[in-house]
């Protein structure tokens, strides 16, 4: 009932700029009825999806901003203003908010988020369709000029790695461990990120589906630079624990699962 409430809430607090709302209400729905059937079987929701596949998008505005989102895939709930309701406070902690790094952009709502609050944004999204939908939401909000976007992934070292993607769970695509997937261009943080000062870099937040500890081994002499009371949310295991402890980046909190926010001190 909890979920469903949110939901209405959502509708209700969502405005429709482009696509129709008739059309969107029975799609968000439907979407997240999906949803539900995707925690018991991915199988059969991906022969629904396929059954109902629609060119359909639409153009939304809620608290958070505006998104392009699509029917039958994670874009509807991502952008919702309850995602990561918790983790999007986080962003609040550092006292000067001058530079954000989004590893791991996905369709822009820490970018959007973080575009309204920091003086500048470098985001990084590998995923060819779903960079396409990162650069006309941060379109659609004038912030082009705010953030800086990069079609590449952030590894230990240069060069093309498999991309695996999931069309419907974009959300848990990412770097390949099995040798297939779509080629896509990597790079190392430090190199990548020379544009910047990085001693005025004050939060990363990195979500990249289990390719963390190369992300931080690329970043050496970013950690190294980045002022104390800058911060970092991560995915937790307990390596990444160990790597950053050698940059100062000290526990603060968890949100119960898997996201973990560290601080320099």
């Amino acid at each position: 009932m909890k979920k469903f409430l949110s939901l209405c809430q959502e509708i209700k607090t969502s405005d429709v700029i482009k696509g129709g709302r008739v059309s969107f209400v029975f799609y968000f729905f439907l979407t997240h009825i999906l949803n539900l059937v995707w925690h018991f079987n991915q199988k059969l929701t991906r022969i629904i999806a396929a059954r109902l596949a629609t060119p359909k998008r639409f153009l939304i505005k809620n608290k958070t901003g505006y998104f392009w989102v699509s029917p039958f895939n994670d874009s509807m709930t991502v952008s919702a203003d309850y995602y990561d309701s918790q983790l999007v406070n986080w962003l609040e902690k550092p006292p000067k908010k001058r530079i954000f790094v989004d590893i791991g952009a996905h369709i822009g709502r820490y970018s959007i988020l973080a575009g309204r609050k920091y003086y500048k944004v470098v985001a990084f999204e590998p995923n060819p369709a779903i960079f396409s939908v990162l650069e006309n939401n941060i379109k659609a909000n004038n912030l082009e000029e705010k953030v800086n976007l990069h079609k590449v992934a952030l590894s230990d070292k240069p060069g093309t790695v498999l991309f695996t993607v999931d069309d419907i769970y974009s959300v848990a695509s990412g770097i390949s461990d099995d040798g297939t997937g779509l080629p896509v261009s990597c790079a190392l943080g430090d190199e990548i990120l020379k544009g910047v000062n990085f001693e005025e870099i004050d939060f990363i937040k990195i979500d990249v589906e289990g390719h963390d500890r190369e992300v931080l081994n690329g970043l050496n002499e970013v950690l190294t630079k980045m002022p104390m009371g800058s911060f970092i949310m991560i995915e937790f295991d307990n390596e990444t624990a160990k790597t950053l402890k050698k940059y100062s980046f000290e526990f603060v909190k968890s949100d119960g699962g898997l996201n973990h926010l560290f601080e320099k001190r």
